[in-house]
């Protein structure tokens, strides 16, 4: 019981307190790549194509940032909501435990690199 009451705790923490988005600076990209190739490579595959070397075996597949439709859209504060979530029913994780920024540069990171303008 106290498990699912922190759970929800800290998803309302995320949901309702998220500040905006910090200023997009080469730092914040350079931190989100870092952190992309560490927490979401395995699954998106270094291209963002959702071929990483776990993402190929997955069903539903990750997404393919440069082709497919995002589930919760693909403004940033969209994705910001996934990464901090996860999805259900996918294997989506939340990474809510990351910083703020952290997940906010991972999110230009895939922006400015995978998806078409």
């Amino acid at each position: 019981m106290n498990i699912l009451f922190i759970s929800i705790l800290v998803l309302a923490h995320t949901l309702v307190f998220a500040g905006p988005p910090p200023k997009v600076t080469p730092e914040l990209l350079a931190k989100g790549k870092a952190s992309f190739e560490v927490n979401c490579l395995t699954c998106h595959g270094a291209t963002g194509d959702g071929n990483g070397p776990a993402g190929q075996y997955m069903n539903p597949k990750p997404r393919n940032f440069g082709k497919d439709k995002l589930k919760n859209g693909d403004k940033p504060e969209s994705m910001f909501k996934t990464v901090s979530n996860g999805l259900a029913n996918t294997a989506m994780v939340a990474f809510g435990h990351l910083p703020e920024e952290e997940r906010w540069a991972i999110i230009f990171y895939i922006r400015k690199t995978f998806m078409k303008k």
